[in-house]
């Protein structure tokens, strides 16, 4: 996401980036986001550990 977010020019919208916690135990981190910032759409990126 970083990667990508330094290539990209200058939006036409309001861009917000943001990284959360706790989603194992309901979504803590990305509730508090979402109600704060109140985005139209939102993109989620998700990953885990490789083994």
């Amino acid at each position: 996401m970083l990667y990508a977010l330094r290539w990209m020019e200058k939006p036409p919208v309001d861009l917000y980036i943001v990284a959360t916690v706790q989603e194992e135990v309901g979504l803590r981190g990305a509730q508090v986001a979402a109600e704060r910032i109140n985005p139209h759409y939102a993109i989620a990126i998700d990953n885990t550990i490789a083994a």
